[in-house]
């Protein structure tokens, strides 16, 4: 194979190698969700200027994803993004109790 030639990457690949760091505390998604999620979260950051349009595009794409409503319990999902709020929630793993 020469230099020329372009090699073949597989794009979920690249783009978990682009993800900026993250702190997560805690986390009930599978691991395959739990990446598609990161993948949905930095894009939708990246393409909005305002957090709460950001927030409606997070909210949009996991509501119609179906890996995202075969969940036990599934959707609708709820999507807060910001830096200064606090908030207090009781949820069971798969479900979310208000």
């Amino acid at each position: 194979m020469s230099e020329s030639e372009d090699e073949v990457v597989d794009p979920m690949a690249a783009a978990l190698a682009n993800l900026p760091p993250m702190r997560v505390r805690q986390v009930d998604l599978p691991e395959k969700m739990f990446t598609k999620m990161q993948l949905i979260v930095v894009e939708a950051l990246q393409s909005k200027k305002l957090e709460k349009d950001a927030a409606q595009e997070i909210k949009r794409k996991i509501d119609t994803e179906p890996d995202f409503n075969q969940l036990p319990g599934k959707g609708p999902w709820q999507c807060v993004v910001g830096k200064s709020f606090s908030g207090s929630i009781t949820f069971e793993a798969y479900h979310l109790a208000t």
